[in-house]
């Protein structure tokens, strides 16, 4: 039980000093999940939503924003909404990062299934080195 107690520990401490928040969306009904990277100037935007059901509709967008200094979200980039049955990837470059600004990448849709129309909402947030 104190080992278990004690990863537990290290393993929030490790995510906690990393630098970056997320939000992976799991629901039953899909799973969302958010990347952001960066490299010099260019940030790389990924995402992948994998409904529970493979016969699943799924329609989202993914859009970049600038984190500001009082907390809004200024918009760096929006790319257009994807529809597609079952998995869905997303993949992007964003060639105008600058070094010391947080970004946050937003994923938002719906998954619509056998049971229902389920909202999609994730994000990712780092700053740029």
């Amino acid at each position: 039980m104190v080992k278990r107690i004690l990863s537990m520990a290290l393993l929030l401490s490790l995510l906690l000093s990393l630098g970056f928040s997320a939000s992976a969306d799991w629901d039953g009904a899909y799973r969302c999940v958010p990347k952001l990277s960066f490299s010099g100037s260019s940030a790389s935007c990924t995402a992948s939503i994998a409904p529970s059901e493979a016969s699943a509709k799924v329609t989202a967008s993914m859009t970049l924003y600038r984190v500001n200094s009082n907390g809004t979200l200024s918009t760096c980039a929006s790319w257009p909404s994807k529809t597609g049955t079952g998995y869905l990837p997303f993949s992007q470059k964003y060639s105008s990062a600058r070094s010391g600004n947080t970004y946050r990448l937003v994923i938002s849709g719906t998954v619509k299934d056998s049971t229902g129309t389920h909202p999609i909402h994730a994000y990712r947030q780092a700053k740029c080195p």
